[in-house]
Protein backbone atom coordinates (compact mmCIF):
# COMPACT_ATOMS: atom_id res chain seq x y z
CA UNK A 1 0.00 0.00 0.00
CA UNK A 2 1.71 3.28 -0.86
CA UNK A 3 1.75 6.02 1.15
CA UNK A 4 1.48 9.69 -0.17
CA UNK A 5 2.51 12.90 1.27
CA UNK A 6 0.82 16.24 0.08
CA UNK A 7 0.98 19.84 0.50
CA UNK A 8 -1.61 21.81 2.38
CA UNK A 9 -2.60 22.92 -1.13
CA UNK A 10 -3.40 19.59 -1.68
CA UNK A 11 0.07 19.10 -4.58
CA UNK A 12 1.25 15.19 -4.00
CA UNK A 13 5.25 15.88 -3.10
CA UNK A 14 6.57 12.78 -2.97
CA UNK A 15 6.01 8.74 -1.93
CA UNK A 16 6.09 8.33 1.43
CA UNK A 17 8.23 5.25 3.70
CA UNK A 18 6.86 4.99 7.42
CA UNK A 19 8.93 3.26 10.19
CA UNK A 20 5.52 2.75 11.22
CA UNK A 21 1.72 3.97 11.14
CA UNK A 22 -1.49 3.80 13.71
CA UNK A 23 -4.88 4.68 11.99
CA UNK A 24 -7.71 4.47 14.38
CA UNK A 25 -10.94 4.98 12.60
CA UNK A 26 -14.57 4.77 14.12
CA UNK A 27 -17.48 6.03 16.42
CA UNK A 28 -17.70 6.43 20.63
CA UNK A 29 -14.22 6.16 22.11
CA UNK A 30 -12.19 5.91 18.71
CA UNK A 31 -9.50 8.17 18.51
CA UNK A 32 -10.01 9.20 14.79
CA UNK A 33 -6.47 9.89 14.33
CA UNK A 34 -2.64 9.17 13.48
CA UNK A 35 0.58 8.79 14.52
CA UNK A 36 2.95 8.69 11.63
CA UNK A 37 6.80 8.00 12.52
CA UNK A 38 8.99 8.32 9.06
CA UNK A 39 13.34 8.43 8.82
CA UNK A 40 14.42 11.47 10.76
CA UNK A 41 15.75 12.96 7.22
CA UNK A 42 12.06 14.01 6.34
CA UNK A 43 10.03 16.97 8.24
CA UNK A 44 6.53 17.71 7.69
CA UNK A 45 4.57 20.76 8.07
CA UNK A 46 1.01 21.32 9.84
CA UNK A 47 -1.72 21.65 7.10
CA UNK A 48 0.28 18.67 5.09
CA UNK A 49 -2.12 15.59 4.05
CA UNK A 50 -1.00 11.69 3.84
CA UNK A 51 -3.22 9.29 2.40
CA UNK A 52 -3.18 5.81 0.73
CA UNK A 53 -5.06 6.22 -2.27
CA UNK A 54 -7.89 4.05 -2.61
CA UNK A 55 -8.64 3.92 1.13
CA UNK A 56 -9.33 5.46 4.54
CA UNK A 57 -5.89 5.70 5.93
CA UNK A 58 -4.71 9.22 5.96
CA UNK A 59 -5.20 12.60 7.30
CA UNK A 60 -4.16 16.25 7.69
CA UNK A 61 -1.28 16.83 9.65
CA UNK A 62 -1.38 19.05 13.11
CA UNK A 63 1.78 18.67 15.02
CA UNK A 64 4.41 16.08 16.62
CA UNK A 65 4.01 14.25 19.96
CA UNK A 66 6.44 11.40 21.55
CA UNK A 67 8.46 11.05 18.42
CA UNK A 68 5.56 10.84 15.77
CA UNK A 69 3.35 13.32 13.51
CA UNK A 70 0.18 13.21 14.37
CA UNK A 71 -3.00 14.77 13.39
CA UNK A 72 -6.99 13.85 12.60
CA UNK A 73 -8.04 11.24 10.16
CA UNK A 74 -10.69 11.98 7.60
CA UNK A 75 -13.66 11.02 9.82
CA UNK A 76 -11.49 13.08 12.76
CA UNK A 77 -12.57 16.03 10.62
CA UNK A 78 -15.99 15.26 10.72
CA UNK A 79 -15.90 13.87 14.67
CA UNK A 80 -14.09 17.18 15.47
CA UNK A 81 -17.23 19.46 14.95
CA UNK A 82 -19.94 19.81 17.04
CA UNK A 83 -23.56 19.27 15.42
CA UNK A 84 -25.80 22.74 15.96
CA UNK A 85 -28.61 24.54 14.53
CA UNK A 86 -28.48 27.42 12.33
CA UNK A 87 -27.48 30.76 14.66
CA UNK A 88 -30.56 32.64 15.58
CA UNK A 89 -33.31 29.82 15.29
CA UNK A 90 -35.70 29.11 17.53
CA UNK A 91 -35.10 24.99 16.97
CA UNK A 92 -33.55 22.73 19.68
CA UNK A 93 -32.87 20.07 16.67
CA UNK A 94 -30.98 20.08 13.47
CA UNK A 95 -32.73 17.80 11.72
CA UNK A 96 -31.34 16.60 7.52
CA UNK A 97 -34.13 14.54 5.11
CA UNK A 98 -33.40 13.47 1.34
CA UNK A 99 -31.05 11.87 -0.60
CA UNK A 100 -27.79 10.70 2.11
CA UNK A 101 -25.27 11.91 -0.59
CA UNK A 102 -26.73 15.27 -0.57
CA UNK A 103 -27.53 15.52 3.16
CA UNK A 104 -24.30 14.61 4.32
CA UNK A 105 -22.95 17.38 1.74
CA UNK A 106 -24.92 19.99 3.16
CA UNK A 107 -23.53 18.99 6.69
CA UNK A 108 -19.65 19.17 5.30
CA UNK A 109 -20.28 22.67 3.85
CA UNK A 110 -21.33 24.33 7.29
CA UNK A 111 -19.02 23.13 9.11
CA UNK A 112 -16.37 24.34 6.20
CA UNK A 113 -14.64 21.03 5.72
CA UNK A 114 -15.57 21.50 1.70
CA UNK A 115 -11.66 21.92 0.42
CA UNK A 116 -10.65 19.01 2.59
CA UNK A 117 -13.11 16.26 2.18
CA UNK A 118 -15.49 15.86 -1.05
CA UNK A 119 -19.11 14.34 -1.11
CA UNK A 120 -20.04 12.30 -4.19
CA UNK A 121 -22.80 13.92 -6.40
CA UNK A 122 -23.91 10.49 -7.60
CA UNK A 123 -27.63 9.24 -6.27
CA UNK A 124 -27.14 6.99 -3.72
CA UNK A 125 -30.38 5.53 -3.70
CA UNK A 126 -30.41 5.64 0.11
CA UNK A 127 -33.26 8.51 1.74
CA UNK A 128 -32.40 9.94 5.17
CA UNK A 129 -34.93 11.63 7.45
CA UNK A 130 -32.55 12.11 10.85
CA UNK A 131 -32.64 14.30 13.89
CA UNK A 132 -29.50 15.10 15.48
CA UNK A 133 -29.36 15.41 19.32
CA UNK A 134 -27.16 18.82 19.34
CA UNK A 135 -26.49 18.33 23.00
CA UNK A 136 -23.91 15.95 23.26
CA UNK A 137 -23.11 14.25 19.24
CA UNK A 138 -20.28 15.47 17.24
CA UNK A 139 -20.31 14.96 13.75
CA UNK A 140 -18.97 11.59 12.77
CA UNK A 141 -21.20 10.06 15.47
CA UNK A 142 -24.31 11.22 14.11
CA UNK A 143 -23.65 11.26 10.17
CA UNK A 144 -23.29 7.25 10.89
CA UNK A 145 -26.19 7.04 13.22
CA UNK A 146 -27.96 8.26 10.69
CA UNK A 147 -27.01 6.13 8.20
CA UNK A 148 -26.64 3.06 10.16
CA UNK A 149 -30.87 3.66 10.77
CA UNK A 150 -31.11 3.09 6.81
CA UNK A 151 -28.79 0.11 6.89
CA UNK A 152 -26.04 2.18 4.90
CA UNK A 153 -22.93 3.43 5.62
CA UNK A 154 -20.27 6.18 5.22
CA UNK A 155 -17.20 4.85 2.71
CA UNK A 156 -14.23 6.98 3.00
CA UNK A 157 -11.64 6.86 0.31
CA UNK A 158 -9.03 9.27 -1.07
CA UNK A 159 -9.01 9.09 -5.24
CA UNK A 160 -5.33 10.70 -5.74
CA UNK A 161 -6.70 14.19 -5.64
CA UNK A 162 -9.15 14.75 -2.58
CA UNK A 163 -10.71 12.83 0.44
CA UNK A 164 -14.03 11.21 -0.91
CA UNK A 165 -17.23 10.41 1.09
CA UNK A 166 -19.96 8.31 -0.44
CA UNK A 167 -23.04 6.79 1.45
CA UNK A 168 -23.67 3.32 0.50
CA UNK A 169 -25.50 0.27 1.74
CA UNK A 170 -23.47 -1.71 4.67
CA UNK A 171 -22.32 -5.00 4.34
CA UNK A 172 -23.34 -7.67 6.49
CA UNK A 173 -20.40 -10.21 5.96
CA UNK A 174 -21.97 -12.53 8.26
CA UNK A 175 -24.69 -14.17 5.55
CA UNK A 176 -21.57 -14.25 2.83
CA UNK A 177 -21.20 -18.13 1.87
CA UNK A 178 -17.26 -17.12 1.77
CA UNK A 179 -17.44 -15.32 5.35
CA UNK A 180 -14.59 -17.06 7.44
CA UNK A 181 -15.58 -17.00 11.42
CA UNK A 182 -12.69 -18.61 12.33
CA UNK A 183 -11.06 -15.41 11.91
CA UNK A 184 -13.94 -13.91 14.56
CA UNK A 185 -13.79 -13.69 18.41
CA UNK A 186 -17.14 -13.39 19.18
CA UNK A 187 -18.43 -13.19 23.43
CA UNK A 188 -22.09 -12.86 23.78
CA UNK A 189 -23.89 -11.90 27.23
CA UNK A 190 -27.84 -11.99 27.83
CA UNK A 191 -28.55 -10.31 31.21
CA UNK A 192 -32.21 -11.56 30.34
CA UNK A 193 -33.51 -8.66 32.57
CA UNK A 194 -33.40 -4.66 31.33
CA UNK A 195 -35.64 -1.78 31.32
CA UNK A 196 -38.13 -2.46 28.91
CA UNK A 197 -40.83 -0.19 30.60
CA UNK A 198 -40.36 3.50 30.04
CA UNK A 199 -43.02 6.07 32.06
CA UNK A 200 -42.38 9.01 30.21
CA UNK A 201 -43.67 12.29 31.16
CA UNK A 202 -43.05 15.16 28.59
CA UNK A 203 -44.67 18.97 28.29
CA UNK A 204 -47.29 20.35 30.74
CA UNK A 205 -48.29 20.79 34.08
CA UNK A 206 -50.27 19.16 36.50
CA UNK A 207 -53.45 16.37 35.04
CA UNK A 208 -52.67 18.57 31.74
CA UNK A 209 -48.94 16.98 31.60
CA UNK A 210 -47.98 14.94 28.55
CA UNK A 211 -47.71 11.32 29.43
CA UNK A 212 -47.22 7.89 27.68
CA UNK A 213 -46.09 4.33 27.92
CA UNK A 214 -42.93 2.88 25.79
CA UNK A 215 -42.19 -1.08 26.17
CA UNK A 216 -39.44 -2.79 24.34
CA UNK A 217 -40.09 -6.91 23.52
CA UNK A 218 -37.59 -9.49 23.63
CA UNK A 219 -35.97 -8.19 20.37
CA UNK A 220 -35.53 -5.13 21.15
CA UNK A 221 -38.54 -3.55 19.40
CA UNK A 222 -40.47 -0.33 20.96
CA UNK A 223 -44.06 0.40 20.56
CA UNK A 224 -46.70 1.58 22.66
CA UNK A 225 -48.22 -1.25 23.58
CA UNK A 226 -47.22 -3.94 26.45
CA UNK A 227 -44.80 -6.83 25.38
CA UNK A 228 -43.44 -8.17 28.74
CA UNK A 229 -45.03 -8.75 32.00
CA UNK A 230 -43.99 -10.20 35.78
CA UNK A 231 -40.96 -10.76 36.37
CA UNK A 232 -39.86 -10.18 32.57
CA UNK A 233 -40.87 -6.48 32.85
CA UNK A 234 -38.96 -3.86 33.86
CA UNK A 235 -39.80 -0.15 35.08
CA UNK A 236 -38.73 3.29 34.11
CA UNK A 237 -39.87 6.62 34.89
CA UNK A 238 -38.35 9.34 31.98
CA UNK A 239 -39.10 12.85 33.00
CA UNK A 240 -38.57 15.49 30.18
CA UNK A 241 -40.79 18.42 30.82
CA UNK A 242 -39.54 20.35 27.60
CA UNK A 243 -40.50 17.24 25.08
CA UNK A 244 -43.67 17.00 22.92
CA UNK A 245 -44.95 13.14 21.30
CA UNK A 246 -42.81 13.11 18.75
CA UNK A 247 -39.62 13.62 20.69
CA UNK A 248 -40.64 12.16 24.01
CA UNK A 249 -41.07 9.11 21.81
CA UNK A 250 -38.18 9.17 19.55
CA UNK A 251 -35.89 9.82 22.64
CA UNK A 252 -37.69 7.33 24.83
CA UNK A 253 -37.09 5.09 21.96
CA UNK A 254 -33.40 5.17 21.46
CA UNK A 255 -33.20 5.09 25.69
CA UNK A 256 -35.32 1.66 25.75
CA UNK A 257 -33.13 0.29 22.28
CA UNK A 258 -30.13 0.71 24.29
CA UNK A 259 -31.17 -1.17 27.22
CA UNK A 260 -31.92 -3.75 25.18
CA UNK A 261 -28.74 -3.44 23.43
CA UNK A 262 -26.80 -3.26 26.59
CA UNK A 263 -28.18 -6.26 27.66
CA UNK A 264 -28.00 -8.12 24.69
CA UNK A 265 -23.80 -7.32 24.65
CA UNK A 266 -21.73 -8.58 21.63
CA UNK A 267 -17.82 -8.19 21.75
CA UNK A 268 -16.99 -8.95 18.58
CA UNK A 269 -13.06 -8.57 17.23
CA UNK A 270 -12.00 -9.11 13.77
CA UNK A 271 -8.38 -9.85 12.97
CA UNK A 272 -7.58 -9.10 9.35
CA UNK A 273 -4.64 -8.66 7.34
CA UNK A 274 -6.51 -6.25 4.63
CA UNK A 275 -8.78 -3.46 5.19
CA UNK A 276 -11.91 -4.57 2.92
CA UNK A 277 -13.96 -4.37 5.95
CA UNK A 278 -15.81 -1.15 6.56
CA UNK A 279 -16.96 1.13 9.78
CA UNK A 280 -20.79 0.28 9.26
CA UNK A 281 -20.65 -3.44 8.16
CA UNK A 282 -21.88 -6.24 9.98
CA UNK A 283 -19.86 -9.15 10.80
CA UNK A 284 -20.91 -12.74 13.19
CA UNK A 285 -19.68 -15.74 14.36
CA UNK A 286 -20.32 -17.82 17.44
CA UNK A 287 -19.98 -17.85 21.14
CA UNK A 288 -17.50 -20.81 21.58
CA UNK A 289 -18.80 -20.92 25.42
CA UNK A 290 -22.60 -20.85 24.76
CA UNK A 291 -22.97 -21.99 20.86
CA UNK A 292 -24.98 -18.26 19.79
CA UNK A 293 -24.61 -16.81 17.08
CA UNK A 294 -24.46 -13.14 17.08
CA UNK A 295 -23.84 -10.61 14.78
CA UNK A 296 -23.10 -6.64 15.43
CA UNK A 297 -21.87 -3.51 13.13
CA UNK A 298 -17.46 -2.99 13.57
CA UNK A 299 -17.68 0.18 14.89
CA UNK A 300 -13.62 1.10 14.96
CA UNK A 301 -10.77 0.31 12.37
CA UNK A 302 -7.36 0.65 13.21
CA UNK A 303 -4.76 0.37 10.38
CA UNK A 304 -1.41 -0.42 11.24
CA UNK A 305 2.08 -0.09 8.73
CA UNK A 306 5.52 -1.14 9.15
CA UNK A 307 7.74 -0.29 6.06
CA UNK A 308 5.54 -2.36 3.92
CA UNK A 309 4.25 -5.24 6.47
CA UNK A 310 -0.04 -2.96 6.55
CA UNK A 311 -2.58 -4.92 9.02
CA UNK A 312 -5.92 -4.04 10.10
CA UNK A 313 -7.95 -4.94 12.80
CA UNK A 314 -11.84 -4.12 14.02
CA UNK A 315 -14.06 -4.10 16.67
CA UNK A 316 -18.02 -3.22 17.62
CA UNK A 317 -19.23 -1.27 20.80
CA UNK A 318 -20.84 -4.24 22.03
CA UNK A 319 -24.65 -3.74 21.00
CA UNK A 320 -26.06 -6.90 19.32
CA UNK A 321 -28.10 -6.76 16.32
Amino acid sequence: MELILQGEDGEDLMELDPVSLDVDEGTGDAGNDFELVLPSRVRLEPGMRVFAPGTSVGGVVAGWSGGAWVGPTWTGLLQGRAIVTAPGSSDTNLKVSGEANAAVRSLVEAWGLSGLLRVSTAASGINVSHTFDVVGETGYDGICEMLWERGAKLRVSHDGATATLECVPATDWSKDEEWDTDQVDVSVSETGWWVNHLVCRGVGEGSERLALDLYADSAGNVSQTRTLSGWRERQEPYDYSSADEARLVEDGTKRLRGYWADAHAVSVTLGAVDGRYDVGDIVGGRDARTGHFASARLTRKVTKAEHDRWSASYSTDGGAL
